[in-house]
């Protein structure tokens, strides 16, 4: 990424706006965050209970008045890159499994502050912790530049790539 267009006060999220996201875990560790940031989280409901869940969202980041710091809103896949390389960090709390859009911030070279147990402990460019220390995580890589963009975009081509995939699918195949 061009270090001219980072925006060391802007966290990314992405996703469906569903519980198993644990958004509102995302929106509370970032309300303990200095009035400088920004957080976008990038989704939309699908379901009625989605709905119901952005509702209680919405009510939570109207608690902690943060209207002015929080963004909800849908993009065009093609302008998901951009903004992922222009963030700061990249913040992930579901515990579903290992997360496209997750590999798809570290393709990108965006940081990536988890508190899922389903992320390989040598990813590059990840900081995990617990759900009560991600506030505190999130706090430390916005201070600190811990982004390797190569080595995170080398560690998905090489373990998450097409290439990846289509050995597998053959080695199943064959067996």
């Amino acid at each position: 990424p061009d270090p001219a267009r980072l925006d060391r006060h802007h966290i990314v999220t992405v996703g469906r706006i569903t519980k198993s996201k644990r958004l509102e875990l995302i929106i509370n560790a970032f309300a303990s965050l200095p009035a400088v940031y920004r957080l976008t989280i990038v989704g939309r409901p699908a379901t009625p209970a989605d709905s119901a869940y952005m509702k209680h969202l919405e009510h939570l980041i109207n608690q902690h008045h943060l209207n002015d710091r929080v963004t909800i809103r849908t993009i065009m896949h093609d302008d998901l890159p951009p903004l992922l390389r222009s963030a700061a960090a990249f913040v992930h709390a579901s515990q579903t499994g290992l997360d496209k859009a997750m590999l798809e911030a570290m393709a990108c070279g965006c940081t990536v502050v988890t508190c899922s147990d389903n992320v390989p402990d040598d990813a590059p460019g990840v900081e995990q912790c617990s759900e009560e220390e991600l506030g505190t995580t999130l706090r430390k890589v916005l201070e600190t530049d811990m982004r390797d963009p190569q080595a995170s975009h080398a560690y998905v081509e090489a373990n998450h790539g097409l290439q990846r995939l289509i050995d597998r699918l053959v080695k199943e195949m064959t067996l």
